[in-house]
């Protein structure tokens, strides 16, 4: 499966991995930092997962692909790259650059499908997407929402032993007593609207760390929620709305998002905000 990369990038990535969807380059600092046989383990854990999930998410999205989907390049980018791994587990450039994968396995496996989507909406897809909440939401409802990924069961969510047990003790268990990452994000969606998240440092989908405060949570913009937010809203206008619709709207500014949808944003959000609090309810998630 592993092989020598006859491609010029050679020297920092000496071997790669073809797949039906992706080549993955590997890179010898990797490598050489956390060994041979923890690196290993860690990619055949991934690939094990891999290709199904790029195909399920294809197959949401069948109805709006273009043509053939191309292959992505995936690289490895553990070793020297802090600055970027401040911002993101992983992040997508465009089809040429690819995938650079900046924090190991675990965060690996958590946000690979995730970073696919981006490819996918970006290059591949016949409807139009902002950036911001439309680009982040989709791509958090697609992968933790709608698809299996099981890549990031795999790696458990990136979560500690200790931190999924406490979450699963709050109610984000399924039935084999794994983390459900839906309730997950419908329990973390729903915490940042309460006072005890105020003050608290946060990572929005407009690609920035910002700090809740009392009139985020009562004026929220498109650009100002949570991810986890995101992926619940954009849920919740699939189910109210229909997918064909919400994946035909997904490119505009807050005007245009009340021009499709019939309501400000911050309206909306709000109605979604009442649903989901009796969601938690309802799935005994608890939020404190």
């Amino acid at each position: 499966m592993v092989e020598n990369n006859p491609e010029k990038n050679q020297q920092r990535y000496p071997y790669r991995v073809v797949t039906d969807s992706a080549v993955l380059y590997l890179s010898r600092d990797d490598i050489e930092l956390l060994g041979e046989e923890k690196f290993y383990a860690g990619l055949e854990l991934l690939l094990a997962g891999m290709e199904k999930d790029f195909a399920e998410v294809r197959e949401v999205l069948k109805d709006y692909l273009k043509d053939e989907v191309p292959s992505i390049p995936i690289y490895t980018d553990f070793a020297g790259r802090a600055e970027e791994a401040q911002l993101s587990d992983a992040f997508y450039y465009d089809p040429d650059m690819g995938i650079r994968l900046f924090k190991g396995w675990d965060d690996a496996g958590y946000s690979l499908l995730h970073e696919y989507v981006h490819f996918l909406t970006d290059v591949c897809v016949t409807f139009g997407i902002s950036h911001g909440f439309w680009a982040e939401g989709i791509a958090e409802y697609l992968s933790k929402l709608v698809c299996s990924n099981r890549m990031a069961r795999a790696f458990n969510y990136a979560m500690s032993d200790e931190f999924a047990a406490g979450m699963i003790a709050r109610g984000a268990g399924d039935a084999e007593g794994k983390i459900d990452i839906r309730k997950v994000y419908y329990g973390g969606a729903a915490i940042y609207n309460t006072p005890i998240t105020v003050g608290e440092k946060y990572f929005a989908v407009c690609n920035s760390w910002m700090h809740m405060t009392e009139t985020q949570q009562e004026h929220p913009t498109m650009m100002s929620v949570t991810y986890h937010q995101a992926a619940c809203v954009v849920e919740y206008l699939v189910k109210k709305f229909g997918k064909d619709y919400v994946f035909t709207h997904m490119d505009g500014t807050a005007k245009e998002f009340k021009e499709a949808y019939g309501q400000e944003f911050e309206e909306l959000f709000g109605e979604w905000k009442a649903e989901n609090m009796k969601m938690c309810e309802r799935i005994h998630m608890a939020i404190y």
